[in-house]
């Protein structure tokens, strides 16, 4: 339990650290807005990609039936690009808005802060929700999926004592073969 504390103290002294030196920055309230809005952003937005996309039924607790499962690689497919976009976009954007902080003058490296902003936000939490729920519906339609997912959980099934939790590995998940 005390290693726990001292765990928590040196993770929350490092947070302050972080916070003391970005707050020197110029650009530290576009990146303190940023915290702030885009978790809250883009939960409310993956709810609605959740319509967009017709992935409902991911919350339902059954296994996949057949027209799911022939429509999700088109849905994959457009999610992805999707997502890549706004990665794209907001990587983009972060970095204009970094470089040109967005102040309370009237110049052209001020205004063009404040334009690419809300751009950033607006492409984080765009990528952030399709990315979440990517990693959701690939999880409803096999626990191995995505790839880094199915790696990690495959390491810990082998690590672990108790591994039914985990899900079982594709290649173990097989009955039996018919010859």
């Amino acid at each position: 339990m005390v290693e726990l504390i001292g765990i928590f103290a040196v993770i929350g002294w490092l947070v302050v650290l972080l916070v003391q030196f970005l707050y020197g920055l110029p650009f530290f309230w576009t990146v303190a807005v940023g915290v702030v809005i885009i978790p809250f952003a883009a939960f409310l937005d993956k709810q609605s990609a959740e319509a967009r996309f017709r992935l409902g039924f991911i919350r339902q607790a059954r296994k996949p039936v057949p027209p799911e499962k022939f429509l999700w690689p088109l849905i994959r497919e457009a999610m992805g690009r999707r997502a890549c976009l706004y990665v794209g976009v907001g990587l983009t954007a972060w970095g204009i808005a970094l470089i040109f902080p967005a102040n309370w003058s009237i110049d052209g490296a001020s205004i063009t802060g404040w334009i690419a902003a809300p751009v950033a936000y607006f492409a984080s939490w765009k990528a952030a929700s399709l990315i979440t729920l990517y990693f959701q519906a690939s999880q409803w339609f096999c626990a191995m999926t995505p790839g880094i997912v199915g790696f990690a959980r495959r390491v810990l099934y082998r690590l672990s004592d108790n591994p039914e939790h985990l899900g079982r590995p594709a290649d173990e998940n097989k009955e039996g073969t018919i010859y």
